[in-house]
């Protein structure tokens, strides 16, 4: 397609009018102070060349999990004209859409032609107080082009989550559900925000608890207080593919466009029936189809009407003063809400959100809304330095998990839900909802600069290429598993079916059949919720590991304890070089660090690389490019990590299988791999308000088996690898 496309569209009096118009340009550069996770390649370049933030990580990817090359990029594929801009599609005057893909700038063009786009509707007509469909050819085309042009320069951004579309399109427009995630705008507060984008979502899935999407239990999918924010971080919708679903964004709306929607725009655009407006129409409003010339004071009236509305399927209103466009966009999917940056001080500050006006420039949509930013010192600075990090998870991605490390940082802070657009505020430390001696030890110093030495107990972690009869499994010391620093105890909240039986204070629950999880329980609590549903609080605990049972996240990597072996017969890793060796208590097998939470891992890897300290990291207050750091300026953070690096890359180990005999397999023990885990958890120790919970329900389905330990167990494991090296270093 050429950037300037002529179009001949047929009038109702049989005339033919050129329309001249000419979009976007498909390589064009968006404004360097724009900051998103919405990766485009020409958009890196752009950062490149104009010295912004980039990923600075030379460490490549290996092979995902589902076979992927190394070092493929996946993004929400945005395809110019980005919204509810007008563009000739094969000689035909339409509207081009968001849709998710693979982002292939070489087929962008192609792509656009195929995919299924809505031709233009409207446009006022002839008589007073009507909008009826008339051919596109009748329209101006300066004015249309004036329109449109408006987002080349500083356009709005959207994202196709196609499963979280269908989960929102799942509920009634008078549902209470939509109030409490939709707040009429009047009683928005905007705050400073972080660059890009965040994950919020104020809806958990408990099974049969929470309800149907068409009547669902708003009292069980709100988080309790103890369970300190989110019980389920990411809450999936119902689909086959419901794995590798994600929200997208903080306070973002799902948008559809439904009857519904066109309703809602022809009610607002429904005050321009009469010339109310007072001085020169020289302003452009625009709507898909629609655009006609009205006064400022015409758009004003607009944008007070918009208002008014508070459900997921409004559209959103973007106003352009110094272009003097209004536009109104029906646009589907996800919209996102950029944040812009001013500099004071010589210091990059942020702006935003927006509330529903995507727009990356000074919101003339807030102005025109009688809406303002409060003063900056109203907000968590903790939260916004290490989050905002999380921007440069652009060079290695797995499809698609682009926020999974946001997910990971919020729930380690512990913060309470956000509802809608209310102000992100840490309520501080949230009580666990399950303490472990290994948690006690770890919060009483996670407000140190210091890692975490556990006492007679050595955690080193070896990662080796073998796997078991579950993909996920991995290897634990039967000495480490029974020591009593995995004992647990907390209570959940279980659904009662309709008949449960007689129930008493203090029964066991493991003689129920209706009881899944494979453990035992006491019944401590009958509670009914409002709608009529109960439910079962049950004291559950264990004071060892067993076979079966979890190590890991709610959301991405997840261990399971596939064997315990006697410290005698772990293997031994011998330094090739100076003949030390270290015994490991955990065996992961490296398949295992391409996914999930091993990806956010390597990710984050490639964030603090931009660093050359941890120091430097947690004290970050601007917009400071920073070159690639080599590995021996990777290793100058607080606290030092040893002189001497242990490699033992190739390493045959042996120990014994009691079915096989002699096992013998290859471990790898990389420096790198132990930094970018430790990043990881110097990044979630630093906050007071970490929070490592260890009892959550599987999404949906309870499966046999102790409920899983937390992510921050896990993590600290991890964590001691070099510490405890350098401990047993001393030792030898």
């Amino acid at each position: 397609m050429s950037n300037t496309a002529n179009s001949k569209m047929s009038m109702h009096n049989n005339e033919d009018v050129e329309v001249v118009y000419s979009p976007p340009s498909t390589t064009r550069e968006f404004p360097i102070n724009l900051e998103h996770m919405l990766v485009l390649r020409d958009t890196m370049k752009a950062y490149k060349r104009c010295g912004g933030r980039i990923t600075a990580s030379d460490v490549s990817p290996e092979t995902d999990g589902d076979g992927l090359n190394s070092g493929r990029m996946y993004t929400m594929c945005i395809y110019p004209p980005i919204v509810g801009h007008a563009v000739s599609v094969n000689g035909v005057l339409s509207v081009c859409e968001a849709a998710y893909g693979e982002e292939q700038p070489s087929d962008m063009m192609a792509a656009v032609r195929m995919t299924n786009l809505t031709s233009l509707k409207w446009v006022v007509s002839d008589t007073t107080g009507c909008i009826t469909p008339v051919a596109v050819g009748r329209l101006n085309s300066s004015m249309m082009t004036r329109a449109s042009l408006v987002y080349e320069r500083v356009g709005p951004l959207t994202a196709y989550n196609n499963h979280a579309v269908c989960e929102a399109a799942g509920h009634t427009m008078n549902s209470s559900f939509w109030q409490n995630m939709y707040p009429i705008l009047d009683d928005v507060e905007c705050h400073y925000g972080l660059y890009g984008l965040m994950h919020d979502n104020t809806v958990i899935s408990l099974g049969s608890a929470a309800g149907s999407d068409i009547e669902p239990n708003l009292e069980e999918r709100e988080p309790k207080r103890e369970q300190g924010g989110f019980l389920d971080m990411c809450f999936t919708p119902q689909s086959k593919s419901s794995g590798k679903v994600r929200a997208l964004t903080i306070g973002a709306s799902v948008r559809i466009m439904t009857k519904r929607t066109i309703d809602i725009a022809c009610d607002i655009l429904s005050v321009l029936r009469f010339g109310n407006g007072i001085g020169r129409r020289d302003w452009v409003v625009r709507c898909m189809g629609f655009c006609c010339t009205v006064a400022e004071r015409d758009v004003r009236k607009l944008v007070d009407r918009w208002k008014t509305y508070c459900e997921p399927n409004m559209p959103t209103m973007h106003v352009f003063k110094d272009a003097k466009v209004a536009n109104l966009s029906l646009a589907t999917g996800v919209i996102i809400r950029p944040m812009r940056t001013v500099v004071e001080s010589d210091k990059f500050v942020v702006q935003g959100p927006c509330v529903d006006s995507v727009s990356v420039h000074n919101s003339d949509t807030m102005e025109f809304a009688n809406l303002s930013f409060p003063s900056r010192e109203m907000e968590p600075e903790q939260y916004f330095n290490a989050a905002i990090l999380t921007i440069p998870f652009a060079a290695w991605t797995a499809d698609p998990r682009l926020n999974l490390g946001m997910q990971m940082l919020r729930q380690g802070m512990s913060l309470s839900r956000i509802s809608g657009d209310a102000t992100i505020v840490s309520h501080g430390e949230v009580e666990p909802l399950v303490k472990t001696p290994l948690t006690d030890l770890i919060m009483a110093k996670s407000k140190g600069a210091k890692l975490v030495s556990v006492p007679g107990v050595q955690l080193v972690t070896a990662f080796v290429n073998r796997s078991m009869n579950m993909e996920d499994a991995c290897s634990v010391s039967k000495d480490l598993a029974e020591s009593g620093i995995f004992a647990w105890s907390g209570y959940i909240n279980y659904p009662l079916p309709s008949n449960p039986g007689p129930m008493k204070i203090g029964m066991k629950m493991i003689d129920k059949d209706w009881w899944k999880p494979g453990i035992d329980g006491t019944l401590a609590e009958v509670r009914m919720s409002k709608v009529g549903d109960s439910h079962a609080v049950v004291h559950v605990g264990s004071k060892k590991l067993e076979v079966g049972d979890k190590l890991g996240v709610s959301h991405g990597l997840k261990f399971t304890v596939g064997e315990l072996i006697p410290l005698a017969d772990m293997p031994r890793i011998v330094n090739e070089t100076t003949g030390e060796v270290v015994v490991p208590n955990l065996l992961i097998s490296t398949k295992n660090l391409t996914r999930g939470l091993g990806g956010t891992i390597r990710e984050m890897a490639a964030i603090t690389n931009l660093f050359p300290s941890i120091a430097a990291f947690r004290n970050w207050s601007g917009h400071k490019p920073t070159k690639t750091y080599t590995l021996e300026k990777q290793k100058e953070v607080e606290p030092k990590l040893p002189s001497g690096v242990l490699m033992a890359n190739g390493k045959e180990l042996r120990f014994k299988d009691q079915k096989v005999g002699m096992r013998t397999v290859k471990a790898t023990y990389g420096i790198m791999r132990v930094l970018q885990l430790r990043h990881v958890a110097s990044l979630k120790h630093h906050y007071a308000s970490t929070d490592f919970r260890s009892v959550t329900v599987p999404r949906g389905r309870y499966r046999q088996g102790t409920p899983r330990l937390s992510e921050g167990e896990l993590v600290s494991m991890m964590m001691q690898n070099m510490p405890s090296l350098q401990q047993a270093r001393d030792q030898l």
